[in-house]
């Protein structure tokens, strides 16, 4: 059943009833005049030409579009979706529409900005008899904001199976595309029609850019959707074939809900041509004087084999010659002790360096694995011409692969999350068996960081890193700017970009439906056209799409400068996109202001309010808040609970933004979080519970006065405590002493029994142990329930207080062993971290008590889980919601990656 749109406009929206085209116009692009003239303008101030019809003279009517189903003749559930320019006060204007309706539940909301078109998308259950008024009133206000509004409904809101999210997360690739060269519009239509063969939507483009538009050093983001059955080998290929032709490199992984790979993976580094930027075996045949072999025509172990038989009769000591004086590819060092700082298992394996070279790589480099070519030498220390080793095997391909399994078996990494960095110009069968690889040879690449960049670490972030762990490695931090240390020169690009000739053009496409292979048949007219992209973004977002691309084209002599432009709006004509352009806009302004990069997360059970969303986005308005995306995070099916906002403000305006958020978080009963959005954030890999009403639901001590029949006589003791009347050593010892006699086995048993986990705890354990967290339970109860809760959740460490048993198998009323006092617990945190090799920057504390100050207060991230006021206050975030699953909002996962963790235990 459909609905009259006419009937609708005439409530006070109207809206044109024919769809906002001029009267006999198609709903689509209008087609320009025949000929060398360009296509019509657009009626903005200070706009250049644009074709179709999204650009809208002021006084245009906003236009939607009815949907034959239930709508709000036969249901209250409604997706929303606007676009137009992007504005300050849009998504605010629209939620305070939302909040005026007290019944109203949001179930999803997205929004992104590409090249400044807005995408705006939300999904509500207004409630019965509310529909049409909200539509109306939707509708009003986007004729204030002159937005394009589109009403979708969905066929059953009944059936969970057929509720779909904004901007759905499974079943997706991440390709990273780095290229040391200019970003063409061949590269782009050849990456496009890649995915295409290979029946892969492509469903977001993130151009990251950092300083001036157009860095000669840019890479390109895909998130693409692929049916099952897709060979990813084989579209690696295929990718990696188009973006050698543009002097680019690719990077193709399984999407798992972050950005990055997850920490608990190995990286493999090759040695010759990859660490080192030479081959070591020419060096030593060099070193020692000896020509090298003719290897030409054969395989590359074969060529080893050669080598190593060329060296018969040269002295070992010719290795710690050239060990001595090793040169490292630029970047080496930085890379090796950034991917060991963020919790990466790193190896070198070779077969193109001896044993001793390899070690001398692994100790300068801090790697955790070295396996290399065995050289034989005889008892004068001359070097035999064999292979060495027990059975003289050759580290030829298979016996890498091997290498590499059994080493992922050791660390308990899954296979498709070996991450090899090497010479692999063609997939062959024994590379097929790992995870993803990335082609690196230093005599092509620049910069090992390029290795960094292609596992979705941002240009800002490597710098971060190269701050934070430079030194260490023996890195100078100097040079940033001239391509010495990063893969790129800033200085450089930005005189490339400065003064180039020709026109400058941004266009902006729209489309009401995502289908697979629409951006390469958009491009492939103007494929073979020499223009530079200077950026390029795409969204979507419940089907519909935005692209925007940024290019700048110098015609040659006598040839239309629009040519390319209506080529373009042509092709996008046909897949029924809006289309607009400008021309010669104006390179972006460098913001006065110090800016921070934000992320802002908002939990609420069951759903988030919109009277909190209105709230929060208006004091956004208020803190000069530019908001660049919306995502929701919560995956349950109509409830939207978790909503993540990333934005950028000015520094100065941060500390006052975060006690009004706090305030907010205090009035709606929601967990409301300011975070930087960089590199700290998702380097966080160790956690560390207390385990009394934080992992648990009772506090032990209590438990245990019950079964041993003291509780009334405990209970007075702790109150006494809490009143300052007793300290904490006192108190313990005074309540302990009350257990004095009991049966420690029966008392242990019964209280084991009678543990809650509480909730969430199970689903967060889990889904934190597979994205590689290391996990500790920290408590001022005691061990053999601290134990037993480690087992449960399937945690690294445990620490409580000792009780003292007796021959007999009774409690003695003592403990033995170091209290764990407030002071051992800060203690105990500082010793994780160490032991696991990170920073306490590193490091979640969370914890409900005032003897968890201390720990909260030292890690990198301290959460009060539904803790005391005193706690809060000292704590960094606040989680009031008593599901500690709603922690992963925090660390910046979604319900998608738990999602992964209970379909893994299924099978």
């Amino acid at each position: 059943s459909s609905f009259d749109f006419c009937e609708l406009a005439s409530m006070g929206g109207s809206p044109a009833a024919t769809n906002g085209h001029p009267e006999g116009e198609p709903n689509g692009v209008a087609e320009p005049e025949n000929g060398a003239g360009a296509p019509a303008p657009a009626a903005e101030d200070g706009a250049g030409p644009s074709a179709g019809n999204s650009p809208r003279a002021e006084g245009d009517q906003v236009v939607t579009r009815s949907s034959p189903s239930l709508g709000p003749c036969g249901g209250s559930t409604m997706c929303c979706i606007a676009t137009g320019r992007d504005a300050v006060g849009i998504t605010s204007g629209f939620v305070a529409v939302l909040a005026k309706y007290p019944e109203l539940t949001i179930i999803d909301m997205a929004q992104v900005n590409v090249n400044g078109s807005l995408l705006l998308s939300f999904m509500v259950d207004a409630g019965r008899g509310s529909a049409m008024n909200l539509m109306k009133d939707l509708l009003l206000q986007a004729q204030l904001l002159k937005m394009k509004l589109e009403f979708r409904f969905p066929l059953s809101q009944s059936n969970d199976d057929s509720f779909q999210l904004a901007m759905p997360r499974d079943g997706q690739l991440i390709v990273r595309v780095s290229t040391e060269g200019k970003v063409t519009l061949k590269l782009l239509h050849e990456l496009a029609a890649a995915f295409q063969a290979h029946n892969c939507n492509i469903m977001e483009v993130k151009h990251e850019r950092e300083g001036a538009t157009g860095l000669r050093h840019a890479v390109l983001q895909y998130r693409v959707a692929y049916l099952d059955g897709l060979e990813i080998d084989a579209l690696y290929a295929l990718l990696q074939k188009s973006c050698w032709e543009e002097d680019a490199e690719v990077f193709v992984r399984r999407f798992d809900d972050l950005s990055k790979p997850k920490r608990h993976s190995l990286v493999v580094l090759g040695c010759s041509d990859v660490v080192v930027p030479y081959d070591i075996l020419d060096k030593i045949l060099e070193k020692a004087g000896v020509q090298c072999p003719d290897a030409s025509g054969g395989s590359p172990w074969l060529a080893v084999k050669k080598k190593i038989a060329a060296l018969k009769g040269v002295d070992v000591s010719v290795l710690d010659e050239v060990a001595d004086n090793l040169q490292y590819t630029p970047g080496a060092k930085l890379v090796c002790a950034a991917l060991k700082a963020l919790g990466f298992k790193v190896a070198l394996i070779t077969g193109s360096a001896p044993t001793r070279i390899a070690n001398r790589v692994k100790k300068d480099l801090g790697v955790d694995y070295a396996i290399a070519q065995q050289v034989a030498v005889d008892e004068n220390g001359l070097m035999t011409g064999e292979i060495g080793g027990a059975l003289g095997q050759l580290m030829d391909e298979f016996r890498k692969v091997d290498m590499i399994h059994l080493l992922a078996d050791r660390e308990q990494i899954n296979p498709m999350d070996i991450i090899t960095v090497g010479g692999y110009e063609v997939p062959d069968d024994t590379v097929k068996m790992l995870g993803p690889r990335i082609y690196f040879n230093a005599g092509k690449h620049r910069n090992l960081c390029k290795v960094l960049q292609l596992m979705g670490f941002t240009i800002p972030e490597i710098s971060e890193l190269q701050r934070l762990h430079g030194r260490r490695a023996g890195e100078a931090l100097s040079g940033l700017g001239s391509g010495s240390n990063l893969p790129y020169s800033e200085s450089e690009s930005d005189s490339e970009t400065k003064e180039k000739p020709g026109n400058r053009y941004l266009v902006r496409l729209v489309g009401s439906e995502n289908n697979r292979g629409q951006m390469a048949r958009i491009l492939a007219p103007v494929a073979a056209v020499e223009a530079e992209v200077l950026t390029m973004d795409h969204s979507t977002m419940h089907s519909m799409c935005v692209l925007g691309i940024e290019m700048l084209y110098d015609p040659p002599a006598g040839q239309d400068p629009y040519w390319p432009l209506k080529e373009m709006m042509f092709a996008a004509k046909l897949e029924k996109f809006d289309f607009e352009f400008l021309e010669n806009v104006a390179m972006p302004m460098q913001l006065p202001l110090a800016m921070s990069n934000c992320t802002v997360t908002m939990v609420a059970l069951p759903s988030l309010p919109s009277q909190l969303l209105r709230s929060v986005l208006q004091v956004c308005v208020e803190h000069q808040v530019n908001i660049r995306a919306l995502e929701r995070l919560s995956g349950e099916a109509y409830a939207m609970a978790a909503l993540a906002v990333s934005c950028s403000l000015p520094s100065a305006n941060v500390d006052s933004l975060k006690g009004t958020l706090l305030r907010y978080s205090q009035e709606f009963s929601a967990d409301i979080a300011l975070q930087n959005d960089d590199v700290h954030r998702w380097s966080r890999r160790v956690i560390v519970f207390d385990m009394d009403s934080t992992l648990i639901q009772q506090e032990v001590i209590d438990e245990l006065a019950t079964y041993a029949g003291v509780e009334e006589k405990v209970k007075a003791i702790t109150e006494a405590a809490m009143a300052g009347e007793i300290d904490f050593h006192e108190s313990l010892r005074q309540r302990v002493s009350l257990l004095a006699g009991a049966d420690s086995k029966e008392l242990f048993a019964k209280v084991k029994a009678n543990l809650q986990l509480t909730p969430g705890a199970e689903i967060l354990c889990s889904t934190l142990k597979r994205h590689g967290f290391k996990m500790a339970v920290i408590s001022g109860g005691f061990s053999v329930f601290a134990r037993h809760v480690k087992q449960l959740l399937n945690l690294d460490y445990a620490f409580a207080n000792e009780l003292e048993v007796d021959a007999q198998g009774l409690l003695t009323g003592r403990t033995i062993g170091p209290v764990v006092t407030p002071s051992r617990k800060r203690n105990l945190v500082s010793m994780i971290a160490e032991v696991e090799e990170c920073d306490l920057e590193q490091v979640i504390a969370v914890g409900d008590g005032a003897n968890d100050i201390p720990m909260l207060s030292t890690a990198g991230l301290g959460v009060a889980f539904c803790a005391k006021p005193k706690v809060q206050a000292a704590a960094n975030f606040r989680v009031n919601h008593c599901d500690l699953s709603t922690l992963m909002y925090l660390i910046g996962l979604s319900d998608a990656a738990s999602e992964q963790v209970r379909q893994k235990k299924q099978t």
